[in-house]
C-alpha cells in the first residue's frame, strides 16, 4: 500500500513539473530530523571521596613504605574513579557538605616535611580550594548536619569552627585533651546538638584503652557511650545512621577487627563484618541507612586493600574496588546521592 502512494505521489509532481523541466529537478521532501539522544551514564550508583595511600619499595634496604595520598571519587560499583586533589602532599580523610558540592579533607601540604596537617576544602570538581585551620595539627573533618560549622580533632582536643573560615575566634572548643586522654574521630548526630567520637585512655603517655563518647557540639560534658554490654578490646570511628537511631563503630582486639552496631542508648545490635588477618576501618553509614562502606587493608600495606559495603542487617558484602597494594583510609559517602548502592 505504501508503495502505491509513494508511486502515485510520484505521478502527481511529474504532472505538475512544468514544461522542459525534468521531475528530478525537484527537491526531494526534506528527511525527518534524527531522534536527538543523549549519552548514556556509564553508571548512576551514587559517588564516594575517598584517598589511598599507595605501597612503594624505599631505595637501598628495600623495605615498603607507603606514600602521599590524594582525594578521589569513585562510585560505589568502582565506575568512573577520578582525582580531586593531586601532588606530593598526603590528603586523606575526605567528607563531603550536606549539598555535596565540596569536599573537606586533612593535608600537610602547608608543610610536608613537618607532616602536620590542616582541614582544607574544595569543589569536588577540584576548584576553590582552601584552608580553613593553620596550627592545630587538626584531623577527620566532619561537616555538620546543616553545613555551617566542621567539626575536628585536634592535639588540644575536640573543635568545631564556622565552614568558611574567616571567623578565627568562632572555634568552640568541645572537649580538651590531657594527660589521661586524648580524642578525636568526631561525627555529628543527624539533629546538630551532639558529637561522638573517638577517647584514647593514657597512662604515663602509653594508650590503655578506646572507646566511643560523645559530648554536645556546643561543648559540655563528656560521657561515654558504651557501658559494660560493649565488645572488648580497643573501640573507636564512630558513625550514626541519618535518622539517628544507630551507631556503627570499629573494635580492634588481639582475634582482629570487626564492625558492629548498636542503639543509641549503647545497646548492642550485632557484629556486621570481622577479619582475623586484616584491618578493618572507618565503617560510614550510607545516606539511605541501609548500607555500611569500610575498608579492609592489609597490616603492612604490602597486601591488597579494598573498599567494601556491608548491609546493616548483615546479609549482603560486596567489593566497591580494590587496589593490589597499599591501603585506603576513611572514605565518605556523598550525601546527596538518591540512588541506591
Amino acid at each position: 500500500m505504501r508503495t502505491r502512494v509513494l508511486l502515485a505521489a510520484t505521478a502527481v509532481l511529474f504532472a505538475l513539473t512544468p514544461s522542459g523541466a525534468r521531475a528530478d529537478d525537484v527537491p526531494p521532501p526534506p528527511k525527518p530530523l534524527p531522534t536527538p539522544t543523549e549519552a548514556k551514564p556509564r553508571s548512576t550508583a551514587p559517588w564516594v571521596a575517598y584517598s589511598a595511600l599507595p605501597y612503594s619499595e624505599a631505595a637501598g634496604a628495600g623495605r615498603g613504605f607507603l606514600g602521599a595520598a590524594d582525594v578521589r571519587l569513585v562510585r560505589t560499583d568502582g565506575v568512573d574513579d577520578r582525582a580531586v586533589t593531586t601532588g606530593p602532599a598526603t590528603e586523606f580523610e575526605p567528607t563531603f557538605s550536606p549539598d555535596g558540592t565540596w569536599i573537606a579533607f586533612s593535608s600537610d601540604r602547608a608543610d610536608v616535611r613537618a607532616g602536620r596537617t590542616d582541614i582544607w576544602v574544595v569543589r569536588r570538581d577540584g576548584t576553590g580550594l582552601r584552608r580553613l585551620t593553620t596550627d592545630l595539627n587538626a584531623r577527620r573533618p566532619a561537616w555538620s548536619p546543616d553545613g555551617a560549622r566542621i567539626a575536628a580533632g585536634t592535639d588540644s582536643g575536640i573543635v568545631t569552627f564556622t565552614a568558611t573560615g574567616k571567623k578565627a575566634a568562632d572555634f568552640v572548643a568541645v572537649t580538651t585533651n590531657d594527660a589521661t586522654h586524648v580524642d578525636f574521630a568526631p561525627t555529628w548526630t543527624p539533629d546538630g546538638k551532639r558529637l561522638l567520637f573517638t577517647r584514647t585512655t593514657l597512662a604515663n603517655g602509653a594508650a590503655t584503652g578506646q572507646s566511643i563518647w560523645t559530648a554536645p557540639a556546643a561543648g559540655g560534658k563528656a560521657r561515654a557511650l558504651l557501658g559494660d554490654s560493649a565488645p572488648s578490646g580497643y573501640l573507636s570511628q564512630p558513625d550514626v545512621s541519618p535518622d539517628g537511631k544507630y551507631v556503627t563503630f570499629l573494635q580492634a582486639d588481639a582475634s582482629g577487627t570487626a564492625i558492629w552496631l548498636v542503639d543509641m542508648e549503647g545497646s548492642l545490635i550485632g557484629r556486621l563484618a570481622r577479619s582475623a588477618t586484616g584491618l578493618l576501618n572507618t565503617p560510614a553509614f550510607s545516606p539511605d541507612g541501609r548500607w555500611i562502606l569500610f575498608t579492609h587493608s592489609g597490616r603492612d600495606g604490602s597486601s591488597p586493600s579494598s573498599m567494601r559495603l556491608v548491609s546493616v542487617d548483615g546479609t549482603k558484602t560486596r567489593i566497591v574496588t580494590r587496589i593490589t597494594r597499599g591501603n585506603y583510609y576513611a572514605p565518605a559517602w556523598d550525601p546527596s546521592a538518591t540512588t541506591k548502592p
